[in-house]
């Protein structure tokens, strides 16, 4: 049987793998479409993950390869088997090893046959890794990525739209047995509702086989009932886990007796306090481990003996190791801001040291926690985020509206042509826009989830209204270098939907409202070329605009013929054109979050009313047979993924 092997990573310890290539498809621009795609590799994912856990150790899973329930959904879940043989559920608490079992999973059945924390990232891994091992696949892409370029990949409409493309995928008739694995799906934090649906929707498919792995959650519990899948506990093979963890305790203790030069007392000392005391958790054994590679054998029982057995207690400990040094407070300062980041930040983007490596680590100068529960014990403290997580989000937008203002300005790439493509930019060395990346990414975020009674940053003339009013055609043009000016449209349009409810005041209101209009109409030339921001786009403005009162002088002086311009914004915010067909029938889905547009074709396309941006479109065989009073879009709304 050939085997499609994937495991995706929406954690910071889990990772993903694809298995053999059968055969290539040349595509023109494949290549940019796979790397528009590609969020991390989820193969260096994986080899990342491993090296970061110390090595992945084949005595630590071999067991699960003789399991019952393994071995019944490895040679049961075939076409002519039922769907729930053909998801296994791997579920256990925190530390007790489900990531490196699925990483040894993996490499023994790839061994045989031959990146992340959000649904939609999950299922662009998934995809990306399918259509790297099968190019033909790309076909399902290519048509509406020639069109929309990255954008399908990361606007507000990417999960319906890759969930589509995923779906038609498995049903590919040249595909063989695919074996899609997810880690950790208790981390996915966007999007789980959507993601468990996909995955038993993809049951049904005789082909598709999954093996998925979380923490023991009811709300996963209900939606991965027996109806759907295989159930494999650690807790209910504990005996199994602990033969694993007592074989990795070995293997750790001559790791550190090498190191350190301990003697045989020493040794046996150790091994049988980690055995006794690890409560068959990996991550236990490992923190403990760390601490112990620096530790000379004189001090080694005073060290060992002062770590508590369990992980949260273990954790507390760390915590005040950290409580009682001289750097305590850029300590907590460091901890809050990884814990309250929308995503990995990197060294250059934040300083650190060393004493917070209990709870962190470092990998290819990002900077990852040592296991998710460590994240969840810090989020948990009073001691990191003592003002609650609103205000941290508050004093981490008040840092990013501060790096902005000292780092962004006018073409700060030093570009010599201003219609240079963003494709074709070099990149100085060293970027100045290294420590402003994340500011410039996740402000408005930041913003919304602030504490509602710090008024002063929504204020009239507060930071703000003045960052806008000074800097944003440098933040556009940033946006447009890091390929985030789609997202930076959608987050423009909810700060402008959050003003108008918090009725706040009029004119930083107003000035949200003219940004979004301008985001939206030039949003093709200044994502294609930043520097269009204050060429064509901002001569094409509206007079009464007022981010062209704002932003007039920086129109270039070589432009000397001014067009004559609407002195308002047209009523119009976005035109929807038909593939040369006409529109017949209008109508919003169900649920209003998208525009349906009826072809006299019979096709049917999707649209997002806010960005325009295209979503998807299915061909009729016939007109809804429905009565007209309950319209084609509740006849439409039952394939939720149009």
């Amino acid at each position: 049987m050939n085997t499609s092997t994937a495991l995706f990573n929406n954690s910071t310890n889990a990772g993903l793998q694809l298995g053999q290539n059968n055969g290539s498809v040349e595509f023109h621009n494949h290549h940019a479409c796979l790397r528009d795609l590609r969020i991390s590799n989820p193969r260096d994912d994986k080899t990342r993950i491993e090296e970061l856990k110390g090595g992945i150790l084949k005595d630590s899973y071999s067991w699960v390869l003789q399991n019952n329930e393994f071995l019944r959904w490895r040679d049961n879940g075939g076409p002519d088997r039922d769907a729930n043989d053909r998801m296994l559920w791997i579920r256990a608490d925190p530390g007790k090893g489900k990531t490196m079992l699925l990483c040894g999973i993996i490499d023994e059945l790839t061994k045989d046959d031959a990146r992340l924390n959000d649904a939609t990232s999950v299922l662009r891994g998934l995809i990306f890794l399918l259509v790297d091992q099968r190019p033909s696949l790309l076909s399902y892409i290519r048509p509406r990525y020639d069109v929309e370029g990255k954008t399908l990949f990361e606007d507000t409409n990417a999960w319906y739209a890759l969930s589509k493309m995923f779906l038609e995928m498995l049903e590919d008739p040249e595909l063989e047995t695919t074996l899609l694995i997810i880690d950790a799906l208790d981390e996915c934090s966007t999007g789980l509702p959507l993601l468990l649906e996909l995955v038993k929707r993809s049951t049904g498919n005789p082909r598709v086989k999954w093996i998925v792995s979380s923490r023991n959650w009811l709300d996963i519990e209900k939606q991965l009932t027996a109806t759907y899948c295989s159930t494999l506990s650690l807790e209910l093979n504990e005996n199994s886990v602990a033969a694993a963890v007592k074989t990795y305790i070995r293997i750790k203790v001559d790791f550190l007796t090498a190191l350190n030069g301990y003697d045989e007392n020493t040794k046996d000392f150790i091994r049988e306090y980690l055995t006794s005391n690890s409560n068959d958790t990996f991550l236990w054994v490992a923190l403990v481990c760390e601490r112990l590679a620096s530790t000379s054998a004189c001090e080694v029982e005073n060290i060992l003996t002062s770590f508590p057995a369990s992980l949260e207690d273990l954790y507390k400990r760390m915590m005040r190791d950290i409580e009682i040094s001289e750097s305590r407070q850029l300590c907590r300062v460091i901890l809050a801001t990884v814990c309250t980041a929308y995503r990995p930040l990197e060294v250059e983007e934040l300083p650190i040291i060393k004493l917070c490596g209990s709870f962190l680590s470092i990998r290819e100068d990002t900077i990852y926690f040592v296991h998710q529960s460590a994240k969840d014990f810090l989020l948990t403290s009073k001691l990191i985020i003592p003002a609650g997580h609103e205000m941290e989000h508050s004093r981490m937008l008040s840092q990013s509206i501060k790096m902005m203002n000292q780092t962004l300005r006018r073409n700060i790439y030093n570009i010599q042509n201003p219609g240079c493509r963003v494709e074709n930019i070099c990149r100085p060395t060293p970027d100045p826009l290294t420590q402003a990346r994340y500011c410039c990414t996740y402000w408005i975020d930041h913003l919304l989830k602030a504490d509602p009674r710090n008024t002063v940053d929504l204020s009239t003339d507060g930071p703000i209204q003045l960052f806008l009013e000074l800097k944003l055609f440098y933040w556009l043009e940033a946006l447009s270098i890091l390929g985030q000016f789609t997202g930076g449209i959608g987050a423009i349009l909810i700060l402008d939907s959050f003003l108008q409810k918090a009725k706040c005041a009029n004119k930083l209101s107003n000035l949200v409202n003219d940004i979004s209009r301008y985001m939206r109409e030039f949003k093709v030339p200044i994502e294609t070329s930043p520097l269009q921001v204050y060429s064509s786009a901002l001569i094409w403005t509206p007079n009464r605009s007022l981010v062209k009162a704002l932003y007039q002088h920086e129109t270039p002086t070589w432009i000397t013929n001014i067009p004559m311009v609407e002195e308002n914004w047209s009523r119009c915010i976005h035109t929807i054109e038909g593939n040369g067909e006409r529109f017949t029938d209008i109508g919003w889905s169900q649920d209003g979050d998208r525009l349906l547009c009826m072809a006299t074709d019979l096709t049917v396309s999707s649209w997002d009313p806010g960005t325009g941006q295209y979503i998807s479109s299915i061909k009729l065989e016939r007109l809804p047979s429905r009565p007209r009073r309950f319209g084609l879009w509740g006849w439409l709304h039952q394939d939720s993924y149009l």
